[in-house]
């Protein structure tokens, strides 16, 4: 990614890492949407290169409409801590917001008003160990 492209605009927010995501229209691909990413972490770049590949040529309209779901059909939750989980979500609600504007046909910008959290309390399942359990204090 161009140093030029790692602006506030693109930046996202609520990441431990510094994360950029730039998005234009697909210039053979009339209604398609071209992203590009890049991080100051490899695993977060990592990340936002499977991002990228999997939702870049797609029609931004269709991009624009990816659930949030999403992060479980990609199998990889699980294995994330919590943060880095927060941080993918900011990763595709960014790029959903800029798939949107360019089906939109407006000017590619983001809001600084973005924050995604979890709208769903995680549950603790019978039987699983409670932080009191082992003598630590819960948060």
């Amino acid at each position: 990614m161009e140093p030029t492209l790692k602006t506030d605009a693109n930046r996202i927010r609520g990441c431990v890492s510094q994360v950029w995501v730039q998005a234009s229209p697909e210039a053979e691909a009339p209604g398609c949407v071209s992203f590009e990413a890049d991080s100051d972490a490899q695993f977060t770049k990592g990340l936002a290169a499977l991002l990228v590949l999997g939702l870049s040529g797609a029609p931004a309209r269709d991009v624009a409409m990816v659930p949030v779901e999403f992060i479980e059909m990609l199998g990889i939750r699980q294995s994330l801590s919590p943060s880095r989980n927060i941080g993918l979500l900011n990763m595709i609600n960014l790029m959903k917001l800029k798939a949107l504007e360019i089906a939109a046909g407006q000017k590619v910008t983001a809001s600084p008003e973005i924050r995604q959290e979890r709208t769903e309390t995680p549950t603790v399942e019978k039987g699983e160990p409670q932080f009191e359990d082992f003598g630590g204090q819960v948060h």
